[in-house]
């Protein structure tokens, strides 16, 4: 119903807001999986190869949590845009 009043760069807007809502949605899943590595190796044989691993891992969760924060972003600010274009077209 609202994709009538809905202009190319509209139905842009709401496509790049539904991928970065699902890449925001994949990240907690994918984290709790790095995170249950990271506890395998904490619980493993040790040495310094298990530091090496931790020190990559915990780097591994730092760029989640960015891309977390970029995906998060492009979400609500795409659906913002896409819904306030759409209520001033309907309001026209």
């Amino acid at each position: 119903m609202c994709f009538r009043y809905a202009s190319c760069t509209d139905k842009i807007m709401f496509v790049v807001a539904l991928l970065a809502s699902m890449c925001f949605g994949a990240a907690l899943p994918g984290f709790c999986l790095l995170f249950g590595e990271m506890i395998d190796s904490v619980g493993g044989q040790g040495g310094s190869n298990s530091f090496d691993t931790l020190s990559s891992q915990a780097l591994i969760m730092v760029y989640i949590g960015i891309g977390v924060y970029v995906f998060s972003f492009l979400q609500i600010s795409m659906f913002s845009m896409f819904s306030e274009n759409i209520s001033h077209k309907i309001k026209v």
